[in-house]
């Protein structure tokens, strides 16, 4: 263990699981060989000690394989015990990225160790084909998973639709349309879809089927790309004003003052709206 690739090891594996935010680690399976291996202490049986004590100690299950040769190291029995993990994957999953490591032994298989990155799903939520995804810049953060919820209604009037919407707004909706459609014999009727995260997806459909008067809801599971954003302040004639902020693909920024805070001065100090929102954007742009 206290060999320098054992430090490297433990050192990137720390670095990688801060710097990717990792909040749970899976281990579906850890296998060893069999047989015996040759090191620094002579030649001893696999599971080498070292290992079988800390899967002794942290209960880590271990099984063992065809292979003869050792394929849990100490010092990857170490980071497993040291991660916490769980020993079965979700049910249903989306998988993010996936990285690959490979040993200088010759086994009879390849000597690979894989990692994913995934988002578990929910359980009750389609999963639609995207397709292959288009490259993208460095400027540009990776797709992410949303749920589009959506439903007809001919038979609610406006304001339990009203307030149905302002419900899952305020339930945390990402976003919330009214469509005028036109439903069988030609009824004029409104589709209600929903953008919510896949988390929340049980609690809206909740919502919606309690306070409208659909007897179902389709599910789409949709995948998104992002522009990098955040929030700033800049400074005005009548004070700090709030802006959004994003950064485009070709590496340059656009500035959109924040409505609620210019609509707010321009009651306030008595000035039309868009006076505010221009003085907004050039002090944004003055910066």
């Amino acid at each position: 263990m206290g060999a320098v690739d054992s430090i490297v090891d433990v050192l990137a594996a720390a670095f990688l699981i801060d710097d990717l935010d990792i909040e749970r680690a899976i281990v579906p399976a850890l296998t060893d060989g069999h047989g015996t291996i040759r090191c620094q202490h002579g030649v001893i049986p696999v599971p080498v000690p070292a290992t079988l004590n800390i899967c002794i100690a942290h209960s880590l299950p271990l099984s063992s394989s065809s292979v003869e040769g050792e394929l849990v190291t100490p010092t990857g029995a170490a980071l497993v015990a040291a991660l916490e993990p769980e020993f079965s994957l979700p049910e249903r999953y989306a998988i993010r990225a996936v990285g690959l490591g490979a040993g200088k032994r010759s086994y009879e298989r390849p000597s690979i160790l894989r990692a994913m990155l995934i988002e578990e799903l929910d359980a009750h939520v389609g999963v639609a084909a995207c397709g292959p995804r288009p490259s993208l810049s460095a400027e540009t953060q990776a797709p992410n998973c949303i749920v589009k919820l959506e439903c007809d209604i001919d038979d609610c009037s406006p304001e339990v639709l009203a307030y149905a919407a302002e419900r899952l707004r305020e339930a945390g909706a990402r976003e919330v349309h009214w469509l005028p459609i036109f439903c069988k014999k030609g009824r004029p009727a409104y589709q209600l879809q929903v953008i919510v995260e896949p988390s929340d997806v049980l609690r809206m459909e909740e919502i919606i089927l309690s306070e409208t008067t659909t007897i179902g809801i389709r599910r789409l599971q949709m995948e998104r790309t992002c522009l990098p954003r955040a929030i700033e302040s800049v400074e005005t004639p009548w004070g700090d004003v709030l802006v959004k902020t994003v950064r485009l693909p070709d590496g340059t920024r656009r500035t959109t003052p924040e409505y609620e805070a210019c609509a707010a001065i321009a009651r306030d100090k008595g000035v039309a709206l868009q006076t505010v929102m221009d003085a907004v954007r050039e002090a944004a742009r003055n910066r």
